[in-house]
């Protein structure tokens, strides 16, 4: 073994891998989300019909938290909540994102009837939405600062290419 002289070269991280390292900016999800998301049918986020988002919210927020589990009926904002938490992390640190569900058909209808309005009715990304339709895809939308991209179980070629 030849031990390091002091000229050795050492290695820093790509700025990619740095900007990851580096911590994300904090605030309150919940919050953010009461005060900004504007919902597909284009009413504000409500709080009030799902007070029990707050707490998912805060275990997203917590560090220490590595797992976040939702089991509970239809109807009740699990996919409102996920969408919105989706979108306040592309606030705090843009970069690509994948979103994934159970089928092809759920994933392409979730993004066009839920992720895209949202993203479209929220003053700080809306500025981020491709200038035409054409260029958002089923699965997959380029963002002006990151790609969203969108799969589904049971397909093993579906996350193949992505990074």
């Amino acid at each position: 073994m030849i031990a390091p002289s002091s000229s050795t070269i050492g290695y820093l991280p790509s700025d990619d891998v740095w900007d990851l390292l580096q911590p994300r900016p904090q605030f309150s999800s919940f919050d953010w989300i009461c005060e900004n998301i504007v919902m597909p049918d284009k009413r504000p986020f409500d709080p009030d019909a799902y007070p029990w988002t707050k707490g998912i919210c805060e275990a997203w927020d917590n560090p220490n938290v590595k797992e976040v589990w939702l089991q509970f009926a239809a109807r009740l904002g699990k996919t409102a909540i996920a969408q919105s938490l989706f979108v306040c992390e592309m606030i705090r640190k843009p970069r690509n994102a994948l979103f994934a569900t159970s089928t092809e058909k759920l994933c392409k209808q979730t993004i066009k009837k839920k992720l895209l309005p949202i993203l479209r009715e929220t003053h700080e990304t809306r500025r981020w939405l491709p200038d035409s339709d054409r260029k958002i895809m089923g699965t997959r939308v380029d963002l002006s600062v990151a790609t969203i991209y969108g799969g589904w179980s049971g397909s093993p070629t579906t996350f193949a290419d992505i990074d």
